[in-house]
């Protein structure tokens, strides 16, 4: 009977030491688990984005969002972005005959994705991932005169009365990433990402209307545009884990 006992005593120790170990292993990993949400944002290093072998086309991730990734399991996250931009200014106008000049800019934007993460070191957790990504911008744009009322939908106007500058768009783009975070302590991090990506845009019809009456509405030539090539996020990442 005391044997029995003894071996009952034995393993009910054994389990407990072995449960607290795995605690304080947990306890000691500086990376999040199952269930862990992190949240990040993105410090621009530079102005504007770059690319590699792609002179002229963005591509990549969508500065600026407010990012956050859902741990499936301790390898595994799900990543979504958001972001919501405003933007309006006031100029002087091409046309003599106006006084004044408004415009206004609303920009939207959206990413879904998924990473898979790999051992790295205790601090570092390198991964690779696929993620796909909706923008649209939205553009106001109202002139004013004595005797004149101009509003255009989704553009410009030249001193002509004719379309001019980027117009407002809509795009979707697909891209493959691989980064890694790096944890100075524990549910803080900073990371780097780059990757390779697809995108189509297509612009906006503009609508021209001068006192009520549309004089244009029509999209301009290059309206559509695919893009292919390597992007590198030109932001470092700082993000934290809940």
């Amino acid at each position: 009977m005391k044997k029995k006992l003894s071996l009952v005593a034995l393993l009910f120790f054994s389990f407990y030491f072995s449960q607290a170990q795995t605690e304080q292993n947990q306890d000691d990993t500086l990376k999040p688990l199952k269930g862990d949400i992190t949240t990040e944002l993105t410090l621009n290093l530079l102005k504007e984005g770059f690319t590699f072998n792609n002179p002229g086309v963005s591509l990549g991730p969508y500065i600026g969002l407010v990012k956050a990734r859902y741990f499936k399991s301790d390898n595994t996250a799900l990543r979504f972005g958001f972001n919501l931009v405003h933007d309006s200014e006031n100029n002087e106008p091409l046309l003599t005959d106006l006084t004044s000049s408004q415009t206004s800019i609303w920009l939207l934007s959206a990413t879904t994705g998924i990473e898979k993460h790999f051992s790295g070191t205790k601090k570092l957790s390198p991964y690779i991932g696929a993620e796909i990504g909706f923008t649209s911008t939205f553009v106001k744009s109202e002139y004013t005169g004595p005797d004149r009322e101009i509003s255009v939908k989704n553009g410009y106007i030249d001193d002509n009365q004719n379309p001019n500058g980027r117009p407002g768009y809509s795009q979707i783009g697909l891209n493959a990433i691989v980064g890694a975070d790096y944890y100075f302590v524990k549910r803080f991090y900073v990371g780097m990402e780059l990757g390779y990506g697809i995108q189509y845009k297509i612009s906006k019809k503009i609508e021209i209307k001068e006192n009520g009456i549309t004089t244009y509405a029509d999209k301009v030539n290059g309206f559509r545009q695919f893009a292919l090539g390597a992007y590198a996020n030109p932001g470092l990442r700082v993000g934290f884990v809940f």
